[in-house]
């Protein structure tokens, strides 16, 4: 598995990222393919911010962790992975990346606008964009795409009628689905 190490707001040192290496490398043994992860560590204030992102079997996986040490937001990131990763472990290993046009998609986040005196609103302003690629993929992958990734949305190609979709989390144990026709 290769592991790369991101040091964001903090200093890097040698002991945390053999720290973060080894944990994450412990994934291995759930994983069989050739697997690349990549762990993001941070602070902002007071919180320690360990982000670990794993690609394996065409499918990606995150697990994201704040606490008051960065050792331990390691840890309980790395837990969060291996059970998901047990939870699908034999959707995973039998996963086959689906071929076909991959598809851009550029999220932007807007800031809010106030109202004005003469009831118009000033146009809102684009803050962040994110790029991202929608792939082909079935339903079924796509929600399970989503839970690895502890994503709210996803956006994805679907494979069986090759039209953008959008997948979302409602309350509880639901989704919904908004297919383009």
């Amino acid at each position: 598995m290769q592991v790369s190490v991101t040091f964001r707001h903090i200093d890097a040192t040698e002991p945390l990222k053999k720290h973060a290496m080894d944990k994450v490398g412990h994934l291995k043994k759930y994983l069989d393919d050739a697997t690349q992860a990549h762990v993001v560590l941070s602070t902002e204030k007071h919180a320690q911010r360990a982000d670990i992102q794993i690609a394996s079997h065409g499918m990606l996986m995150r697990g994201k962790e704040d606490s008051s040490d960065l050792y331990n937001s390691i840890d309980r990131a790395v837990e969060k992975l291996e059970k998901q990763i047990k939870r699908y472990k034999d959707k995973l290993a039998s996963h086959k990346p689906r071929a076909g046009a991959r598809l851009k998609i550029k999220f932007n986040t807007l800031a809010g606008h106030e109202p004005t005196e003469m009831g118009n609103g000033v146009p809102a302003s684009i803050i962040e964009t994110k790029e991202v690629d929608a792939r082909p993929m079935m339903v079924d992958e796509a929600c399970m795409q989503m839970d690895l990734l502890g994503s709210e949305i996803l956006v994805f190609l679907n494979a069986k009628t090759e039209h953008m979709n959008v997948l979302y989390r409602k309350k509880g144990q639901k989704y919904g689905l908004i297919e383009a026709l």
